[in-house]
């Protein structure tokens, strides 16, 4: 299955699922729970899909994996297999995830094609608890860093308020080879605190200035110059 988020990726989910109960994502996994034969699925509790372990999707320059989850919900023993089927794809292959922390057993088995991501929306800890469950920005941003792991990608969606300087820093920091930035796109969403346009202008002039590509998503008719 293409995926909507990111071009010419194709999405694999041999794991679903996701306890972070983030407000801005409610919206969105109720409607296509409608669709979902699996009661789990359905409700978005985390679980297991082994029968997709050797029914990896073609195509596209990237494989998504678990696109429909987070993965660090997932077993250890299934994310050792899902490890190994992917070993030799030769797509990129982006894992992506709120709790970094995650991937520290599992770095020393992971192949080259391998590409970490994290969901960075801000810089800002203070009310964030209450949009979500997951890590508070300032520990997923410092777990991540300290991942020592070569090929690293930001997703900065949806983006909420940040302080530029402190911000911009932290993603340079990070090395990133990709990050994708964009406004809640999610309809009938609960309201989180939202930078505006000139701010996020900002923020990708840095980025690109440090010569990290920035892909654009959802920014609502902000014009954004080519690289």
């Amino acid at each position: 299955m293409t995926n909507r988020m990111y071009d010419d990726t194709v999405t694999w989910n041999p794991f679903k699922g996701c306890e972070w109960d983030c407000t801005y994502c409610v919206p969105s996994f109720q409607r296509l729970a409608k669709m979902q034969k699996c009661e789990d699925c359905k409700s978005y509790t985390p679980h297991t899909h082994r029968e997709r372990l050797d029914r990896i999707p073609k195509g596209g320059d990237m494989l998504f994996v678990c696109s429909s989850g987070d993965i660090c919900f997932c077993d250890h023993e299934c994310t050792w297999s899902i490890i190994c089927a992917i070993k030799d794809d030769p797509r990129t292959v982006l894992f992506q995830t709120k709790s970094p922390a995650f991937w520290s057993l599992f770095i020393p088995g992971l192949p080259e094609n391998v590409l970490l991501g994290i969901t960075l929306e801000t810089n800002r800890d203070e009310g964030y608890e209450k949009i979500s469950k997951a890590p508070p920005p300032v520990a997923r941003w410092t777990a991540f860093y300290r991942l020592n792991w070569p090929r690293k990608a930001v997703t900065i969606e949806p983006v909420m308020d940040f302080d530029l300087g402190v911000f911009s820093e932290r993603i340079i920091d990070l090395r990133p080879e990709v990050v994708w930035i964009g406004y809640n796109s999610t309809r009938y969403a609960a309201p989180i605190p939202e930078p505006p346009a000139w701010k996020v202008n900002a923020l990708i002039y840095e980025l690109r200035q440090a010569e990290i590509e920035v892909r654009p998503k959802d920014l609502r008719g902000l014009e954004i110059p080519n690289d």
